[in-house]
């Protein structure tokens, strides 16, 4: 069985959840934990007192401040703290062996959130509220194989399946079958996986097709959770909607990897 470590990534020293939240995680799972902070000075400021006279981080004063955070919120047990700047997503692909499990939890920053998730093939927890115990779920799907769903099946989750059509005349010539509405075959097809989903899981959903309606039904949903498998082509293929969905949502996002 492979070891689990759980890497909690800092930007901002005066957010509080996101290492709370993480702690809380890692003493569920009974795993290691990282805090990893990172200075990015493009997005987040820092007080003067860590920094020294010459303008270079008081890493230790850093330490002291976070490790001071871990006593108050009550968590007894080691943790592995580390400083660095600038490139975040790197500094967590530099803790990563493949010997290991891993969670990487992370607050959301719109830039930052970005280049963690299309580097980092780990499951990650974007913070987005103090929520620690979810009621109201969504879950993100494009398959009836995925193992994720069953994990979440007893938390009956809202499915939300977003279909990618994309027309490609070099797999089908119009030509050759004049009388098919290719567009309309593959949501039909699309929608068929879908119902396939609910009606194997007992769950009902939402059927979107290219992200159309998908970002409104998200502002008219308050969702705790968004559960995201990381190989869903549909999200995944399409960056925009993927990066406005993170954006939009109120809930925390967590993102796994998906199995078939």
């Amino acid at each position: 069985m492979q070891n689990l470590t759980t890497i909690i990534l800092l930007n901002d020293l005066d957010d509080t959840y996101t290492l709370k939240k993480g702690l809380n995680i890692a003493k569920e799972d009974n795993s290691s934990v990282v805090v990893l902070y990172v200075y990015e000075k493009e997005h987040f400021s820092l007080k003067d007192l860590f920094f020294f006279e010459d303008k270079t981080l008081d890493k230790e004063a850093i330490k002291n401040d976070i490790q001071n955070k871990i006593q108050e919120y009550g968590y007894d047990k080691d943790v592995a703290i580390l400083i660095y700047e600038e490139d975040s997503e790197d500094r967590i692909l530099a803790l990563i062996k493949d010997d290991k499990k891993y969670k990487v939890i992370i607050a959301y920053h719109k830039d930052i959130s970005k280049r963690v998730v299309s580097k980092v093939d780990e499951e990650i927890l974007i913070v987005k509220n103090e929520l620690l115990e979810y009621e109201k779920i969504a879950l993100l799907v494009d398959s009836p194989k995925y193992d994720c769903i069953k994990y979440y099946k007893d938390k009956k989750p809202t499915l939300l399946y977003d279909a990618y059509i994309e027309y490609d005349p070099a797999i089908v010539d119009p030509a050759v079958v004049p009388d098919i509405d290719l567009s309309s075959n593959l949501i039909d097809i699309e929608k068929k996986n879908f119902e396939e989903i609910k009606s194997k899981n007992g769950l009902d959903g939402e059927f979107f097709v290219n992200g159309a309606g998908l970002i409104d039904y998200i502002k008219d949903n308050d969702f705790d959770l968004s559960v995201v498998c990381k190989e869903i082509k549909d999200i995944f293929g399409l960056d925009s909607i993927f990066e406005e969905y993170m954006d939009t949502t109120k809930g925390d996002i967590l993102i796994l990897e998906g199995k078939k």
